[in-house]
């Protein structure tokens, strides 16, 4: 069930499927954004989603797995508990490709709209408002040419259940990677609450450190179904290692 808005150390511990002991130490040297009250350490939700964002892209393959399987992030999964994103979350039907969009503002349009493609975006507005204004807070692109866009907040109302849409664009665009460089592969994630949220952004993750010149094999893969073909390659070899 869903953390409540303020919690403790205990109920974090289960969130992170992370010993007790080894989440106050993380607070003891100032790892985890937290307020003593009454002599205990307190959380709130928001911070903590946001501080595990900040961590996922310099996080071990372990954490990362750590992350798209804990008990709670299992039990949101309801469509395919702990199975491939390519199955449940991103379907052929949301995956953009080129892009045609020549600016953020652009491409955030486009992959709302390939998103409610999956029939499952009930106010593309107020997610396309989402995007942007999570964007002007601080960029999703990430270094070697991938962003992963999504909402500050889960989007509970505006979606009946997560989904993701996928976009590629030959030239890349400025979406303000650390490094400077051109965005060429877009992942938006929608999701109805935080452990899925997070879950999916943790395997994204994987996909894109496993994935050998992902971003190059993508842009010369012709279309959308061999986008997914190379995705599905690459989660079917992550569930052969979770079976093993």
């Amino acid at each position: 069930m869903p953390l409540a808005e303020h919690f403790g150390v205990d109920d974090l511990a289960k969130w992170l499927a992370m010993d007790a002991r080894d989440v106050s130490k993380l607070v003891s040297r100032g790892k985890l954004p937290a307020r003593r009250i009454g002599g205990e350490w307190r959380f709130h939700r928001s911070e903590i989603t946001k501080w595990i964002e900040s961590e996922l892209h310099i996080s071990s393959c372990a954490e990362l797995l750590r992350f798209e399987g804990t008990p709670i992030a299992v039990q949101s999964h309801k469509k395919n508990p702990g199975g491939m994103i390519c199955d449940s979350v991103l379907l052929p039907e949301c995956v953009v490709y080129p892009l045609q969009g020549k600016t953020k503002a652009s491409v955030l349009r486009e992959l709302v709209s390939a998103a409610a493609n999956s029939y499952r975006v009930w106010d593309s507005d107020a997610v396309l408002k989402a995007l942007q204004d999570r964007e002007d807070l601080a960029t999703t692109a990430l270094s070697a040419g991938v962003a992963f866009p999504h909402p500050g907040k889960r989007m509970s109302g505006e979606i009946s259940e997560c989904v993701m849409a996928m976009g590629v664009t030959q030239s890349g665009i400025p979406f303000g990677a650390p490094d400077g460089g051109l965005t060429h592969l877009f992942f938006l994630v929608l999701a109805t609450d935080d452990a899925s949220h997070l879950a999916i952004l943790a395997r994204l993750s994987r996909l894109t450190r496993s994935v050998e010149n992902l971003v190059q094999r993508v842009r010369d893969c012709g279309g959308p179904h061999h986008t997914m073909e190379i995705l599905r390659e690459a989660e079917s070899g992550f569930e052969s290692e979770n079976q093993g």
